[in-house]
Order: C-alpha cells, then sequence, then structure tokens
C-alpha cells in the first residue's frame, strides 16, 4: 500500500464474499471485477491460512491474463499450501510463486520460484556480477549454506512416502507421496472435525470457523482448521452483533505467567512408527 502511495499506483483488492461462519470464498467474478487492461500485478494465496481452502490458481491465472489482455504478472503465495499438497507452477502458469520452509520443514529458508518471462523484470539486489540469475536477483545478502543444504532431504523424504522403488520417476513418486500426505491429513481433519462439531463441544461454546466438513467437496481441502469458544448467551449471532468470545488469547497468555515457571522433566519414551 506505500509502494502504490510512493509511485501512485492504485491499489485494488479481491475481496472475500460470504463470511468466517459460513466459510468465506474469493470468488472469480469479484476477481473480473478489480483486473483489466490496466493491471500490471495480481498477488494471491493459493490457499486460506484460516480456512483451509484452496484457490483455483490455474483459472485465476486465465482470467488475469484475460482480462489484463496480457499484460499483467501473477504471484502466488504458497505458504500455506505448500505443507499440504504438491507444487506444479506449469499446470498453473504463474509469473513467480513463494512460501517459507519453516511452513513445510524446519529451516527458516524462503523458496520462490520465477517464470523464465518474467526474468528481465527483475533488478538485481545482490552482486552485480550475477545479473541473470533470478536466486541472486532476490538475494540481498549472504544466506545461511547449512540451511538451504538442510532443504535438499525434503524432496527425497516426499518420494519415500510413496512406497515405490526408486527406479520410478521422481515425479511419479512425489505425486504419489503427496497424494499419501493428503490422506492422512484427511483422517486426521476428520477425527478433529469430529471433536470440534459434537454436541458435547457445541453445549461448551466451540464453534469452528467456515466449512464443517473435510474434503474439497466440503468445502475444506488443507487441514487447516479455526474454531472460537463462545461466551454464554452468545452462542448464536444476531444480526450485527458482535460475538462475546468465552476464551481469547490473552486470557490463554495469563493463565500462562500467572502459573508461575514451568520446570522442564525429562521423560524417557520411545519413539514408534506411525
Amino acid at each position: 500500500m506505500r509502494l502504490a502511495r510512493e509511485i501512485g499506483c492504485e491499489l485494488k483488492v479481491w475481496r472475500v464474499t460470504g463470511d468466517l461462519a459460513g466459510g468465506a470464498n474469493l470468488e472469480l467474478s469479484k476477481l473480473e471485477e478489480v483486473v483489466g487492461p490496466k493491471t500490471r500485478i495480481v498477488a494471491f494465496t493459493a490457499c486460506s491460512n484460516i480456512l483451509g481452502q484452496y484457490t483455483p490458481v490455474r483459472e485465476v491465472v486465465d482470467l488475469v491474463a484475460r482480462r489484463s489482455e496480457g499484460r499483467a504478472k501473477t504471484v502466488l503465495d504458497c505458504v500455506a499450501y505448500a505443507p499440504h499438497a504438491q507444487l506444479d507452477v506449469q499446470a498453473w502458469g504463474v509469473d513467480f510463486l513463494g512460501f517459507s520452509f519453516y511452513k513445510v520443514f524446519a529451516p527458516h529458508v524462503s523458496l520462490l520460484y520465477v517464470a523464465p518471462t518474467a526474468n528481465d523484470m527483475l533488478a538485481s539486489l545482490g552482486h552485480y556480477f550475477h545479473p541473470s540469475a533470478p536466486s541472486y536477483k532476490l538475494a540481498p545478502g549472504g544466506a545461511s549454506y547449512e540451511l538451504i543444504y538442510s532443504t535438499a532431504a525434503v524432496l527425497p523424504y516426499v518420494a519415500s512416502l510413496s512406497g515405490l522403488p526408486d527406479s520410478t520417476s521422481v515425479q511419479e513418486r512425489l505425486s504419489v507421496g503427496w497424494t499419501a500426505v493428503q490422506a492422512h491429513e484427511q483422517l486426521l481433519g476428520e477425527k478433529l472435525l469430529d471433536y470440534l462439531t459434537s454436541d458435547a463441544s457445541r453445549a461448551k461454546g466451540v464453534r469452528v470457523v467456515g466449512p464443517q466438513g473435510m474434503g474439497p467437496e466440503k468445502g475444506r481441502s488443507a487441514v487447516t482448521i479455526s474454531f472460537v469458544v463462545l461466551d454464554k448467551g452468545s452462542f448464536e449471532p444476531t444480526g450485527k452483533g458482535q460475538i462475546r468470545k468465552r476464551i481469547q488469547s490473552k486470557d490463554i497468555v495469563e493463565r500462562f505467567d500467572k502459573s508461575g515457571k514451568v520446570r522442564p522433566q525429562l521423560t524417557s519414551f520411545q519413539s514408534t512408527p506411525c
């Protein structure tokens, strides 16, 4: 927003429709209203980090190309998508894609994809003698080599989840591996939602935010589940009145503060494959 003010650009927002209680969505019809021939960049997310809903990326890219007459570039934020599903920049056709590896794996390293057709848009932030490499253009300083090298284990690990022999192509093993991840997440998500939407939880004021079921057909693709615990007398919101939460973030922090110092205990355990 500050950059738009400084260089005199107009910033338009692709606003969600619906509400958090019933499910908020990014609808393509609303995107059509804000994209036109003067549009130059469209930035959007591949997955809601509150509701776990996927955005139809390819449809967005095609709409942007059509409405902007091929002038606009697309920037895709995959920070909430990358832990749950396979990225496919070729199928999506995006110009830029980024996410932070710590959302997927341990190191705090960022990953950015730049389409060859968009490389010329970038000026170097790093060394002048690396003018053509996108990775150097976006790296303003020295990187942690240990953290970067550790990410080399991520793809082999996901591929190993497929159970297929090493002679199988990496692409196929990754695809099957991600399918296994999604099946496991589906099971965990269903169990959690069954508990959160049970009569016992509802009686305590628990309300799931957004889709109540697990799975793309029910509106929730990723296992990203948000819920609130409401105060008595405001379980069902009416009109435009605010809902009072029984438990708020500050209450949890206050409870920990009052409990005093927590002394760590050494516990022996055996790890069991799951």
